[in-house]
């Protein structure tokens, strides 16, 4: 909401004729002063910015006070609907700030817009009346800009131009209206339409903070409810409450009645966003430029609310593959909103929705209009605040179960919050991506999501990635690189990062080879409840102390890891640590190959069938086993398959398939197979 008609202002105070250059010229000199905070000093692109424009609107008021034919002049006149604007967005900015730093972090850039609309203010009235009425009108007008738009500081300059845009719309775009001059355009709502277009034309969203603002809005607790309040404080002054509650009231409709066609959200995740609420609450309601009939304002806020709904949807398919547009939905159908409020009111002035109005005087039917928002209010509130769709859990056993747009959604949750800082989302972006939920599966994807995961502290997204980097998946194949993105995993206590930076110890990738390092990380990541750390941990006491690795290996294998399962199996069948105990070692391998499918236990388990022992001997089957572990990619399995067929023991003797198998098992990384195929006629 930004420059609404006051009905009775207060008598105007001129200010003393030698007083009046020097006040004008303290905004230019306060603005210039901000170059000393260290944000603005900091930055070339800044501080450059604001001495060209601190230094230039100080010019053009002087060149003004210089050239004018009669002395230029400046009134003392705030103005009800501004200080009251001032008021209430400064608390919501207040209770933002209190929950995003980053909010803090730019209220100088804020003042500076306040002061620059000032300066801007003057200069244009200066041009056209030599007199400038001072209030605080610029001050509504950069915070509600700020709501939404923040360009990044080395492009902060567009900032300007965005505010420049604001106040000459106000000031150049005029028409008449029941016999007064007034602006069309909404200033402030003016201002960001023009630049969403351009920034969506462009191809230039990320120039902005803009996805990262709609979404750090919802970051307070009870954020609806102090926008609503907020909100209603300005209502009862000013009769701007038909437009926000038909604009809630129609989107949350259209919104039922999409869920009931598709059986899907909109909005995914609540009836309406927090920034579009924001919207419909502080930005589209200034009474100047939109409809003066109470008919008119409830045409006016359900075209506002359909356009929030329709816009969405269509920036939302507009940034599938690319960066989110859809936080320009509230912003877009401004100007052509104020544009009809003139045929709106034209059309709907002689309705007798406006007799009650007239029959109880505005000022008692406005109250009643505020009363039935507020129960209009707290109706819709559950599908603001708890809305099915607002948990991954609702998605995730839906996007499980193939439900291709419940992945989509999913998705487009975890990148909402990524892209609103929350590391974690990242790295479950990169994990959909990685699997190939929803979407074909895109290693490259998966690892600029965990990177960013990684960046922003989530450990796992660390780890993630070094996987990627091991395997050379998505990445290229960089041994060292993934054992640096263990180490960082798991010194921020990541279990299952401490765990693979010992296996990179214990192999030497990466990184020197140190057996007892590598020991210390999986008893560190089995303390920390890693199962594969455990099983390391408990093989690592199997070769120093086997009494206490075979029971360590017990409970891992009764958790069903079958790695540790064929370890216990060796040490059963050896005696290794305790008595034997053949029966239970075949049983144990017999679930870890047929059952789970683990090359290691079949390779076990045919070398038993093959001798004779504790099973009946069996060389077809163990052949078989070998084959199917041999084609999972287990070198041992292949060697061993082809001295079956070099020699036909259970199967056809074939010296050319014993050579491919050989060759196979050498190509797989085992040594002695390569010196062996060598040696084969």
């Amino acid at each position: 909401m930004s420059e609404p008609a006051a009905a009775d202002p207060p008598a105007p105070r001129f200010l003393p004729r030698g007083a009046v250059l020097p006040v004008a010229l303290a905004f230019p000199a306060a603005f210039l002063a901000l170059i000393a905070v260290p944000r603005v000093h900091g930055n070339p692109t800044l501080w450059i910015t604001f001495t060209v424009i601190g230094v230039g609107l100080a010019g053009w008021m002087l060149l003004q006070a210089r050239a004018s034919d009669r002395p230029l002049e400046i009134v003392w006149r705030p103005r009800a609907p501004h200080y009251v604007q001032m008021v209430v967005q400064s608390a919501i900015y207040t209770y933002w700030a209190l929950h995003w730093d980053a909010v803090v972090a730019q209220v100088p850039l804020i003042l500076a817009q306040v002061l620059f609309g000032y300066m801007m203010d003057i200069g244009l009235s200066w041009r056209r009346y030599k007199r400038y009425r001072l209030g605080f009108g610029p001050w509504p007008i950069t915070f509600s800009t700020n709501f939404f738009l923040w360009f990044r500081d080395d492009l902060f300059y567009l900032q300007f131009a965005m505010m420049a845009l604001a106040y000459l719309s106000r000031e150049l775009l005029q028409w008449k209206r029941e016999g007064q001059t007034s602006h069309i355009f909404n200033p402030s709502g003016f201002g960001l339409s023009i630049a969403s277009v351009a920034l969506i034309a462009g191809g230039w969203s990320d120039y902005t903070w803009g996805n990262e603002v709609s979404i750090a809005l919802g970051n307070p607790p009870h954020c609806y409810e102090v926008i609503f309040f907020a909100g209603v404080i300005v209502q009862l002054f000013f009769p701007v409450v038909l437009v926000t509650s038909t604009a809630v009231v129609t989107c949350v409709l259209a919104g039922v009645v999409y869920t009931a066609a598709t059986g899907d959200f909109m909005f995914v995740d609540t009836a309406i966003p927090i920034a579009p609420f924001l919207g419909m609450t502080l930005l589209v309601t200034d009474p100047v430029s939109s409809p003066r009939s109470n008919v008119g304002r409830v045409l006016f806020g359900a075209l506002y609310g359909l356009s929030i709904f329709v816009l969405y949807d269509l920036l939302k398919d507009a940034s599938q593959g690319g960066p989110n547009l859809t936080f320009f939905d509230k912003l877009l159908f401004l100007p052509v909103l104020n544009l009809l409020a003139r045929p709106i009111d034209a059309l709907t002035k002689d309705l007798s929705f406006q007799l009650g109005a007239r029959r109880l005087g505005q000022r008692k039917a406005n109250l009643i209009h505020v009363a039935v928002w507020v129960a209009a209010f707290f109706a819709v509130r559950p599908r603001l605040v708890d809305h099915p769709g607002r948990h991954p859990s609702h998605w995730q056993p839906l996007c499980a179960a193939g439900d291709a747009v419940a992945c989509d959604n999913l998705a487009w949750m975890y990148r909402r919050a990524c892209e609103g800082g929350v590391a974690e989302a990242c790295h479950n972006l990169g994990a959909m991506a990685e699997a190939g939920e929803g979407r074909p599966a895109d290693a490259a994807v998966a690892a600029a999501g965990y990177e960013r995961a990684c960046r922003g502290g989530a450990s796992r997204g660390c780890t993630a990635l070094g996987v990627l980097y091991t395997h050379g998946r998505g990445v290229e194949q960089d041994d060292v690189k993934a054992a640096a993105l263990y180490a960082r995993a798991c010194a921020e206590d990541d279990a299952h990062g401490c765990y693979l930076l010992g296996v990179a110890t214990a192999q030497g990738l990466g990184r020197a080879r140190d057996p007892a390092a590598a020991a210390a990380l999986f008893e560190r990541a089995c303390a920390s409840g890693d199962a594969d750390g455990c099983r390391e941990h408990a093989v690592v006491l199997l070769a120093t102390t086997p009494a206490a690795g075979r029971a360590a290996l017990e409970p891992v294998c009764a958790e069903g890891d079958s790695v540790a399962c064929d370890h216990l199996a060796v040490a059963l069948l050896s005696g290794r640590g305790g008595p034997p105990d053949p029966a239970r070692a075949v049983e144990l391998l017999r679930t870890g190959c047929e059952r789970r499918g683990l090359p290691q236990a079949c390779i076990h388990l045919a070398a038993l069938e093959r001798e004779g022992r504790f099973v009946p001997k069996d060389e077809a089957r163990a052949a078989a086993r070998l084959a199917t572990a041999c084609e999972a990619g287990h070198a041992v399995a292949c060697a061993d398959l082809a001295t079956m067929h070099g020699r036909g023991d259970g199967v056809p003797r074939d010296e050319a398939k014993a050579r491919g198998l050989m060759q196979r098992a050498c190509d797989l990384g085992l040594p002695v197979a390569c010196a062996r195929s060598k040696a084969m006629p």
